[in-house]
Formats: structure tokens, sequence, C-alpha cells
């Protein structure tokens, strides 16, 4: 597989549940899906929609649903945990709090276990739903 931007730089990936698909993430803000049968590039995830807006800074999380292959969380530095559904191309909810700076996401079920850069409150537990 091969992902060249310049001034790019990939922190993290994940791959759906069913294998099919591989989700990168980085400094640019986007994340990017492929399709792991042909290693190309199905599409670039990053709304700028008014209501739900993608990351703001560099993404160092994600993580896909164990049940749902379109379903997956990222997290980064700008404090938002986003929950991106692939199939509509943009994320479907934000939870403001989270700041991460390596891979510390984790879902089982509704539920979603993040580890946060700071001094208190360091594990935080949310509901997808």
């Amino acid at each position: 597989m091969f992902h060249k931007e310049n001034g790019n730089n990939l922190y993290c990936a994940d791959y759906t549940c069913d294998g099919k698909k591989l989700i990168v993430g980085g400094s640019d803000r986007n994340l990017y899906v492929y399709d792991e049968s042909n290693r190309t590039l199905i599409s670039t995830l990053h709304s700028r929609d008014e209501k739900l807006s993608g990351h703001q800074n560099r993404i160092y999380s994600i993580k896909s649903s164990r049940d749902d292959p379109n379903i997956f969380v990222s997290a980064g530095w700008d404090g938002n945990l986003k929950v991106y559904d692939i199939a509509q191309g943009l994320p479907i909810a934000s939870i403001l709090g989270p700041h991460c700076s390596n891979d510390s996401i984790d879902i089982f079920g509704d539920m979603i276990l993040v580890g946060s850069m700071r001094n208190e409150q360091v594990m935080q537990l949310f509901s997808i739903s």
C-alpha cells in the first residue's frame, strides 16, 4: 500500500472488523480509507460541515467497531473524539474531551474507552449511543 502527500505524516491505522478496509490518519487532519483487496484509496474523510466538522489537529488514534465495518472512532490533539460512518463519508458524532497523543482508543459494544494526555481523568468511558 502506498500513500504519499507532501507534508503529511501518518500516525495511526486500523482495519475494519471485516478486514476489507484500512483506515489511516495523521498530521493533515484527514482520514484515508483504503480497499485492502486492491490497495487503493476509496475515500478521504474530513467534513467541513457547519453542524459537525472533522478533526482540527493531528489524529493519533483510530479504532474500528468490532460489530459494524462502517463505524470507527478517532481522536487526536484537538480534544475531540469523532465517530465516523464510512458509508456516509463523514463524522456522525463528536465528543469533546479526550486529548490523545498516542494509540489509546478501544471499543467494546456501545462503549468507547479513551486514554487522554492530562493529569486527571486519564481514562474516560463514553457511550456511542
